[in-house]
């Protein structure tokens, strides 16, 4: 998925939106994302969680073609998400 993709789905949705990767059947917070040569890399470590509206501020002036992946065990790449109660779970 490019990150204009996701940017044009998320738009309607509610910007207080947890931001979390499905990993190994669990669920973690993104916390931290990166522009890596046209790959956007979505990061959950330990930290502040990101809410969507941080993240479409944050993404704006970003490359909109970037490819976003969800660093895993390994770098996944990112096909779409789901929301559940007041998390969107990017899988």
């Amino acid at each position: 998925m490019r990150l204009t993709d996701f940017q044009l789905m998320a738009r309607d949705l509610d910007p207080e939106l947890l931001l979390c990767l499905s990993i190994d059947k669990s669920i973690r917070p993104i916390t931290a994302i990166e522009l890596d040569d046209e790959q956007f890399k979505l990061i959950a470590t330990s930290g502040v969680p990101m809410h969507l509206a941080e993240f479409i501020s944050k993404t704006t002036t970003l490359p909109q073609t970037a490819t976003l992946f969800a660093q895993k065990e390994t770098l996944e790449r990112v096909y779409g998400f789901k929301q559940d109660g007041n998390q969107l779970i990017i899988d």
